[in-house]
């Protein structure tokens, strides 16, 4: 009888394995998927950038290329600011100018 409880109790301690295990396998794929639903921004016009307008709101967002690295200016109500940076290589400010774009689409914006 004491045998027949230690195996129960081993049995629902194995069966009953913690759920992070799990999720941290799923982790490590959701970027990744997440990056294949990113939408290719609009060509960038004359100047580099990428202008969105609704109404009478106009935004700019550009990628400006800086010694070997990169950075995404945000222009609103006038002000430019700049929102990422990266100092190897443009595809960073090319991901986020690629997501900014969507977002504002997706809030009515025009972006060409």
């Amino acid at each position: 009888m004491k045998t027949l409880a230690i195996a129960i109790i081993a049995l629902l301690v194995v069966a009953c394995s913690p759920a992070s295990k799990k999720e941290s396998s799923e982790d490590t794929t959701a970027p990744a998927k997440a990056a294949e639903n990113v939408k290719k921004a609009p060509q960038s016009n004359t100047n580099g950038g990428t202008t969105c307008t609704v109404d009478s709101d106009t935004r700019t967002i550009e990628v400006k290329s800086i010694n070997s690295g990169c950075e995404v200016s945000y222009t609103k109500q006038g002000k430019t600011s700049a929102v990422a940076s990266s100092t190897n290589g443009t595809s960073h400010c090319e991901n986020v100018k690629t997501r900014m774009v969507n977002n504002l689409t997706s809030a009515g914006f025009t972006c060409k």
